[in-house]
């Protein structure tokens, strides 16, 4: 059964998008390839082990003009993104701290596969798994199951004080994220949105107490979401969720696996167990959505 599902405006939820720096570049720097394009094809200079390159070392590897090349180099400098010493330019800070992040959800994502894949077949339910940015949830993996797919995407964002991803990590953060999640304007998606403090505080005390958290047609009508924070005795570092469309949909017995599924991957993730190449990862993830979607079509 395919279901299509839309919030009480008919509007689909669009999602925020990073902020990023504006690079001050003239409008001829636009032809053949685009701003975005150029910086990467920079970035890409220090790829196989290079450490350092000159200017001329940055022009050589890229094929572009000597004064395009400077003038993304000094502003990447500004950014953050390269360092400049002397006449040689690295990798700066700030991109090592955002590949850190990339490594860090990339590990917790290729951990999570397997177990989100098997709580799909065990739920019969479409399987998710989201970390917290702010006010809002981003996705990090989605399985569906069937023809069913939830109205979400890997990479896509939505609110998180509707979600029951969004509620199963606040209800375990830190005082200062939880207040900043509920500084947003929160709007009432369907009649069953939860949109008052009280009434979320109440919940993240429910969250606490049964270890998961509900949502019923709170962000979209016809769609039911059980979900379970990945975390150890301290703060949730993810969530994990199984949804589907909300007749019938056994909230208690689909919990339960919810819970468990989300204690092996924090066990997993906290004793620190290796994971494969990002190519190799790729590869398991195909087959293993093969794999699923066989078993889920069979009567």
């Amino acid at each position: 059964m395919s279901l299509t599902l839309r919030s009480q405006d008919n509007d689909t939820y669009k999602p925020s998008l990073g902020a990023m720096t504006p690079v001050d570049i003239n409008e001829a720097d636009f032809s053949g390839k685009s701003v975005l394009e150029r910086a990467t094809t920079i970035l890409s200079s220090f790829a196989h082990g290079v450490t350092n390159c000159t200017l001329k070392d940055l022009c050589d590897r890229t094929g572009l003009p000597k004064s395009t090349v400077h003038r993304f180099a000094e502003r990447l400098v500004e950014m953050g993104w390269l360092e400049r010493s002397g006449g040689e330019y690295s990798i700066g800070i700030g991109l090592y701290e955002i590949g850190n992040l990339a490594n860090r959800y990339y590990r917790l994502r290729t951990l999570a596969l397997p177990h989100l894949q098997q709580l799909a077949v065990t739920t019969r339910c479409a399987t998710q798994l989201a970390v917290l940015q702010g006010s809002e949830i981003e996705y990090l993996e989605i399985i569906p199951f069937r023809n069913f797919h939830p109205p979400s995407w890997e990479g896509g964002r939505m609110p998180a004080y509707c979600t029951a991803l969004g509620r199963a990590i606040l209800a375990f953060s830190s005082t200062a994220e939880l207040a900043y999640a509920l500084d947003v304007p929160r709007v009432r998606r369907t009649p069953y949105t939860m949109v008052t403090t009280p009434a979320l505080r109440d919940e993240f005390e429910r969250i606490r107490t049964s270890g998961m958290s509900v949502d019923h047609e709170e962000s979209f009508r016809g769609l039911s979401c059980v979900a379970a924070p990945v975390r150890g005795s301290g703060r949730a570092i993810a969530a994990i969720s199984a949804c589907a469309p909300s007749v019938p949909f056994p909230t208690a017995q689909i919990g339960l696996q919810v819970r468990r599924t989300a204690q092996a991957i924090w066990t997993r993730h906290s004793c620190g167990a290796s994971v494969p190449e990002p190519r190799e990862t790729a590869s398991a993830g195909r087959a293993g959505h093969a794999a699923l979607a066989s078993v889920a079509t069979r009567p």
